[in-house]
């Protein structure tokens, strides 16, 4: 199966269970990645969240719910709200209606269609390198997302860079990506003990590194898009473990993957 085909089963998938909590672990499967980097790969291809889509897909439903006789805060939950107010904000923002008012006026209904992606061919040069390295100990601390995680990475480095100051000083800094059971944990990782720092063990083993000169979120995102596109499609190495690296040095950032 290619990229398009797994995304194809996203978006399949979700529109079978938008009346249920979806789980980003269940749509990483279909892509055969991490929760973390399906999310990466789906917005860097459409130019909004998961998160987005889905509520785009709920609030195309909402007016016909409404229609249907639905209680105004059944809808707003199915949409993901938990307040009528927030809810009936955006339903105004959207139809310039409020939800109360959706029977007695004719509104324009505005649709999110779903999404179906087409595959694009084209050759794009990856370099790379193979590693191999022993067992490593690190240490730190993580966040549990289950939901996206970009825009939870950012404040959680800013708050491990003001308790642990040392932090901004090692070099490489590291963050791991590592996809459990219902959730993601996202790891910031050091060489130096701390008595509030949990321990982290990464395998021996080889590793697929891939470097970028640019620290932008959008060209990181870019780079592991184009690692899933136009080259782990057709590599003999079978990714392992259930987790990614991202290490950053000073002058480039470099993405690992396990393979074993």
């Amino acid at each position: 199966m290619n990229l398009y085909e797994g995304l194809n089963q996203v978006t399949d998938y979700i529109e079978k269970h938008l009346e249920e909590e979806i789980s980003y672990s269940t749509l990483a499967r279909f892509l055969g990645c991490s929760s973390y980097t399906m999310q990466r790969i789906f917005s860097l291809m459409t130019g909004y969240t998961l998160t987005e889509y889905i509520r785009r897909r709920r609030m195309s439903i909402a007016p016909l719910k409404l229609l249907a006789n639905e209680k105004g805060m059944e809808v707003a939950l199915f949409c993901g709200y938990s307040s009528q107010e927030a809810f009936s904000r955006k339903f105004y923002e959207i139809y310039k209606v409020h939800p109360k008012d959706v029977k007695s006026k004719n509104i324009e209904l505005t649709f999110q269609p779903v999404l179906k992606f087409r595959e694009q061919r084209q050759e794009e040069k990856i370099a790379y390198r193979i590693e191999e390295r022993k067992t490593c100990i690190l240490y730190g601390q993580f966040i549990e997302v289950t939901g996206e995680i970009p825009s939870k990475a950012e404040p959680f480095w800013k708050e491990m860079k003001e308790q642990y100051p040392f932090i901004m000083h090692e070099i490489p800094r590291i963050a791991l990506i590592e996809e459990k059971k219902g959730s993601t944990a996202y790891w910031i990782l050091t060489h130096q003990k701390n008595p509030c720092f949990k321990e982290f063990t990464i395998a021996k083993g080889k590793w697929l590194v891939f470097k970028t000169d640019s620290f932008k979120g959008t060209e990181i995102e870019r780079l592991w898009y184009t690692i899933y596109e136009h080259y782990l499609q057709s590599i003999p190495y079978k990714l392992k473990e259930n987790y990614t690296l991202e290490v950053y040095y000073k002058d480039f950032v470099e993405l690992w993957m396990y393979i074993g």
